[in-house]
């Protein structure tokens, strides 16, 4: 029941987006208030220095910014839902130097707390410290199975190892870990080799389309049946995989979490929808979150960002998919509505639960 309602409320929400009368936008502030009191997934980039230069990354790297944990223990207290997860990001997070008093502060306040890393810096004695500071999981960056391919995209030898290695310490600890691959032109075709190496790690595995950053991206998957196949084995790799997938379509029924469900702050205090675009909505160094959220009720380039883009309409995979992912157009051209550049449709059949992987242009 409770699955239900929550789903006919998103579906007023993403009405509210299109353009209409005065109630539509009477709707919409009512449910971006509702927003602020909902869970989240709070994604924050502590910092923006890496020791790595991965070819496929989407941060702007190693230009100064940092959030110091005197802001970001602010704002977590300004998170009303207790039931929010803090996702932890850099560049690479384990540079900062308070790293686990920020774990321990985070995970008094939140439901979890999870830290996106290269695994490089992680050996024995640091995965205990952050056991025992609280963190529920960290997530490796994992090109491949294979050392020189992962050293040639991370741009240093030897990063493979380490990133082994810091995934075997952090199951040794009894943090929950994952590998995270972004699927790409160079990997596309290992992906259950992969599977199989993490595995045998005692770890499990999370794949995630890549983004193009640039027009012409050697890294892009162009061939989208190839990437059709990939998206389609993700989604069936496991019944819990799909299950969990599944029930986050069917309740929220749009597959981009970007604002609705997740919130991104850059290390420079910026606000924005997701990770992989700079949709500016405010600063937490110049604002409260909450305030900044709410407020984004009228911004126009969100709300074009955040709906369906008009080619969807009459696509039998509409409720689920909603367009995709915008990043890349948005990024490389400032286009809030056309849809997911992996878009094989509009569909006008009706496809199964069991092929929906197979159709979808995104899929996390």
């Amino acid at each position: 029941m409770l699955h239900f309602l929550y789903r006919n409320v998103y579906r007023v929400f993403f009405n509210s987006l299109n353009p209409g009368n005065a109630f539509k936008g009477l709707t919409r502030r009512a449910f971006f208030s509702i927003l602020n009191l909902k869970s989240k997934y709070i994604k924050i980039h502590i910092t923006d220095s890496c020791n790595l230069q991965c070819k496929n990354c989407y941060c702007q790297l190693n230009s100064g910014f940092s959030l110091d944990k005197k802001i970001i223990f602010d704002l977590l207290g300004q998170i009303k839902h207790r039931n929010s997860s803090l996702h932890i990001l850099g560049g690479e997070p384990l540079l900062a130097a308070d790293i686990l008093e920020i774990i321990s502060y985070a995970k008094r306040r939140m439901r979890e707390v999870i830290l996106f890393t290269n695994g490089t810096l992680i050996n024995d004695g640091l995965a205990d410290k952050m056991k025992e500071a609280g963190l529920d999981a960290a997530i490796v960056t994992l090109h491949c199975d294979n050392e020189g391919m992962h050293d040639s995209i991370t741009q240093s030898n030897g990063s493979w190892l380490k990133a082994i290695a810091g995934i075997k310490a952090l199951v040794k600890s009894g943090v929950a870990a994952y590998s995270f691959t972004v699927l790409t032109s160079r990997n596309v075709g290992q992906l259950r080799e992969i599977e199989r190496l993490i595995k045998s790690l005692g770890a499990k595995t999370m794949y995630f389309p890549y983004v193009r950053q640039l027009v012409d991206d050697a890294l892009y998957i162009k061939d989208k049946e190839v990437s059709r196949q990939a998206i389609g084995w993700i989604f069936n790799k496991s019944n819990e995989h799909k299950r969990d997938l599944l029930r986050i379509l069917y309740i929220r029924g749009k597959v981009c979490p970007a604002f609705v469900s997740t919130i991104s702050i850059k290390a420079d205090g910026t606000v924005t929808p997701c990770p992989f675009i700079d949709l500016k909505l405010g600063n937490i160094k110049e604002d409260n979150l909450l305030r900044i959220l709410y407020n984004s009720w009228d911004n126009q380039e969100l709300l074009d960002f955040l709906s369906v883009p008009a080619k969807c309409n009459g696509c039998t995979l509409v409720d689920y998919c909603g367009g995709g992912c915008k990043a890349f157009r948005y990024n490389a051209y400032r286009d809030t509505k056309s849809c997911d550049c992996n878009c094989r449709g509009p569909y006008k059949t009706k496809i199964s639960l069991e092929d929906l992987g197979s159709h979808m242009p995104y899929l996390f």
